[in-house]
């Protein structure tokens, strides 16, 4: 009787000793499960380490090439800088709004004169008029100007220094506004570019048809710039 009173007392000594091991091992499903590795944190994203390359557009007498040129930098998401008249702005008041939403617009000047041959006074007249043309617009054109044909003088540099404005140059001219009259091509302005392709080019193109032949070859030209600029390791960026 003794001995199955003890064979009894193991018995039970043992079933618990099985359900405290369970218990322990045991994992609510609302638990962490501890057999996998936490969620990583997540990191910050990467740095743009690529170089780039500035798009520029200056408008003058016409918009013969804008309606391309906003079509292909809205279908690529490419952002660029342009610089108008105020004539343009005059013409082409919804042109001058839409080319807003591709990127910054700058002052280029009333009517596009040799600054650097004119009065102190006029050539000033040139740019303060283009600053109101642009008000009337809702449109604001600081800190972006570039001076017509990139002729200026120590005076007008630091009128427009002291009138919140930052001169642009460029490195590549296109020279697609020669036009096809003077034998430019859509391979000469990609041969042109790709030569002096380099970390920070300012690229000069221009918005307008070629007043006598009526071509656009900067137009014409932009996609196969975007495609061998890509090619080449850059990405784009606004002034």
């Amino acid at each position: 009787m003794r001995w199955l009173y003890w064979g009894l007392a193991l018995l039970v000594v043992l079933a618990a000793g099985g359900y405290a091991v369970r218990q322990a091992v045991f994992v609510s499903p609302k638990s962490p499960n501890p057999s996998f590795a936490p969620e990583p944190l997540p990191t910050a994203p990467q740095e743009e380490t690529r170089p780039a390359v500035f798009l520029t557009f200056d408008a003058g007498g016409n918009n013969g090439g804008v309606a391309k040129i906003r079509d292909v930098l809205r279908s690529e998401k490419i952002p660029a800088t342009f610089f108008l008249t105020g004539r343009f702005m005059e013409r082409y008041p919804e042109d001058a709004k839409t080319l807003l939403e591709l990127g910054p617009i700058g002052n280029h000047t009333y009517s596009h004169l040799h600054l650097a041959q004119l009065a102190f006074a006029s050539a000033t007249a040139q740019i303060l008029k283009t600053e109101e043309v642009a008000a009337s617009l809702g449109l604001s054109l600081k800190p972006y100007f570039r001076f017509p044909y990139g002729e200026s003088t120590p005076e007008l540099m630091k009128f427009i220094e002291e009138n919140g404005y930052k001169a642009y140059g460029w490195t590549v001219d296109t020279a697609g506004w020669r036009g096809t009259s003077a034998g430019e091509t859509i391979e000469n302005i990609r041969e042109r570019v790709k030569k002096k392709l380099a970390p920070d080019a300012i690229i000069l193109m221009h918005l307008g048809s070629n007043p006598q032949d009526k071509s656009t070859l900067d137009a014409d030209a932009l996609p196969f710039l975007i495609d061998d600029i890509r090619a080449a390791g850059y990405i784009f960026k606004a002034l």
